[in-house]
């Protein structure tokens, strides 16, 4: 504990001009991966909240980073006694906590000095997240979303969704249709995967806005549906 406080006490070397290069660029770098984390993230358990943690967890780890010097045995021993803190928010998703290793990885290496490998890292590691997440690396799923909806037969043509789906979707299966109201109601299952996803919001509300369509429910089945 002596030797801990006494390697804290020298300080850091950096003039004030690196500190702040080395702070600026872990906030860059980290703000640039919650922007990937953001776009890629595609599970009902999102959370803004965790999204500012990133950031803030990876400028505090370069600020740490800088105090010790960038000496490694006391970074370990800091750490340590930083693990007794205990977080009453658990990570749910373990993509959630290889974003928290990140993170920390880009802040060390910005508070030791080492941009180069906190900026070559980076763009690397976001590349792989988004190839994984471009071609759904992984995924047993031929679909990415089930939607159910009613439709009242009396407001129109049964088929009067089918130029929405048309515009936004690129394949589509029916699962299931069941009828209620003597015929008058028809409740349908579809399984979908979207042409583009970020029209998502654009579809369900052109869908929910045509004449007899009601109860519009989407789902996603990328990481739900997966899991055992």
């Amino acid at each position: 504990m002596d030797t801990l406080l006494q390697s804290l006490s020298q300080g850091s070397s950096m003039g004030l001009f690196d500190i702040i290069i080395s702070i600026g660029i872990s906030f860059a770098l980290s703000l640039f991966i919650a922007f990937v984390y953001k776009y890629t993230h595609r599970s009902v358990s999102y959370s803004r909240t965790f999204l500012n943690s990133l950031i803030i967890i990876s400028t505090v780890v370069s600020v740490i980073m800088i105090i010790i010097g960038g000496n490694v045995a006391v970074a370990f021993g800091v750490f340590g006694a930083l693990s007794l803190i205990r977080f009453r928010t658990a990570v749910k998703d373990p993509r959630d906590m290889a974003f928290m290793f990140f993170v920390i990885a880009v802040g060390m290496a910005s508070g030791i000095g080492r941009y180069d490998i906190a900026i070559i890292s980076t763009f690397l590691i976001c590349l792989i997240i988004f190839l994984l997440n471009r071609y759904n690396f992984g995924s047993t799923q031929h679909s990415d979303y089930i939607l159910t909806f009613s439709l009242d037969s009396n407001g129109g043509a049964s088929d009067i969704y089918k130029p929405i789906f048309k515009r936004f979707v690129d394949i589509e299966q029916l699962l299931n249709v069941h009828t209620k109201q003597a015929g008058k109601i028809m409740h349908f299952t579809f399984s979908l995967k979207f042409k583009d996803e970020h029209k998502i919001d654009d579809f369900v509300k052109q869908l929910d806005m045509t004449q007899g369509v009601s109860q519009v429910d989407i789902l996603s089945t990328k990481d739900d549906i997966e899991r055992s």
